[in-house]
């Protein structure tokens, strides 16, 4: 535990270096715009380095964000992204109740809805800035998110990033339910309360809240998506593509354990990283996003240089 406390406590010093003002050559801008999508309204912002000649890859990272969580909450994630070179789109839906908050087919509908979510934003992007190709990342449900839109979408996506995703062990939804209630809530979640404050301004989380609880049907189906999810099939496709996979996985993970998912996934994978922290738990892209940071742009430049050689046999 000594340990533990003695690597959040960087953690929480690397947070509160990205909330100061970043030197002059790391600063980043924020350009934000709606788009529309079954009748709700979505909101995204793109976050870019300051200068363009710091701009070293092309392909903006589209992000796509957990369950029972928003966009806003991944800024410091996708600031530091920004930071080392790279542009990155985040995306939230309305805080207002939409027609979907209310329609019962959401509860049978909610990935296909998660995905069109970010198509739209992606495609509205892609239409107004020229963008050809993007990189894809997902965290926990965000990863299946990823793999869907990689899979129908491949013309426009380059590599797919999961970190900390679900879909990828067997332990189907009631080993998740109490993974989620006996494990990550009070052993990973409850503790991090005040590292998650300390990112998130109270009244982002507010707006957290109230979006779950004007929308319990979506928000239920969701995380039942989650634990339900099974990725396999779509990696494949995504294998006899030639599309980059990547997964990055914290070692003290309590809502998809490190061992069951390398166990079962880590053949799917052209790159299988693990973080160094051996503390690092499953909410770590919102908690460290320094250290997420740096190994997004480390396995994409890995992924970069064996392009020729990523298509793995089915």
């Amino acid at each position: 535990m000594v340990e533990c406390e003695f690597f959040h406590k960087q953690a929480m010093e690397r947070l509160l270096a990205i909330h100061g003002v970043p030197p002059a050559d790391v600063e980043v801008k924020h350009m934000t715009g709606t788009t529309k999508i079954a009748g709700d309204n979505l909101k995204f912002t793109y976050t870019t380095p300051s200068r363009e000649e710091l701009l070293s890859d092309p392909n903006p990272l589209l992000l796509n964000h957990g369950w029972f969580t928003t966009g806003e909450i991944y800024q410091g994630l996708a600031n530091a992204v920004a930071q080392r070179g790279k542009s990155v789109i985040t995306y939230s839906r309305s805080d207002r109740p939409s027609l979907c908050d209310i329609n019962p087919l959401v509860v049978v509908q909610a990935a296909k809805l998660m995905s069109m979510d970010a198509w739209a934003v992606m495609r509205k992007i892609k239409d107004e800035m020229g963008h050809k190709s993007f990189d894809i990342y997902g965290h926990s449900l965000g990863g299946r998110t990823s793999v869907d839109i990689a899979t129908h979408k491949p013309e426009y996506i380059g590599s797919v990033l999961l970190d900390g995703s679900c879909g990828l062990n067997r332990y189907g939804l009631r080993k998740e339910i109490q993974l989620l209630f006996g494990e990550f809530i009070p052993h990973e979640l409850l503790p991090s309360i005040g590292r998650l404050a300390l990112l998130n301004a109270p009244q982002q989380t507010a707006k957290t809240i109230y979006r779950a609880i004007h929308s319990p049907l979506r928000t239920a189906a969701e995380g039942i998506d989650a634990g339900t999810a099974n990725l396999h099939e779509g990696l494949q496709k995504l294998s006899k593509m030639g599309k980059g996979r990547i997964a990055i996985h914290s070692q003290q993970d309590a809502f998809f354990p490190l061992e069951a998912v390398r166990h079962d996934s880590h053949h799917l994978f052209n790159i299988f990283e693990v973080r160094r922290d051996p503390c690092s738990q499953h909410i770590a892209p919102i908690t460290d996003p320094e250290d997420t940071a740096d190994i997004i742009i480390s396995v994409l430049d890995q992924i970069h240089k064996r392009k020729p050689e990523l298509s793995l046999a089915a």
